[in-house]
């Protein structure tokens, strides 16, 4: 299983972004949080509206 060593956040002009490895249940919720993939770059991207949850999702599921 992942870990938090595995995973990148960092946040610029407003959006959240994450890199972590793959996890069906964590691109599940990303989706449900109105995240968005980027297949270059192995990104989620998110509002930061829903940073906390996007963190909530982070420690659930790795």
């Amino acid at each position: 299983m992942a870990g938090f060593d595995d995973i990148t956040v960092t946040r610029s002009d407003g959006r959240l972004k994450v890199k972590a490895p793959y996890n069906p249940l964590f691109a599940r919720r990303s989706r449900a949080l109105g995240g968005t993939f980027d297949d270059k770059s192995k990104t989620w991207t998110f509002d930061m509206r829903v940073e906390r949850l996007v963190f909530e999702a982070l420690d659930k599921y790795f």
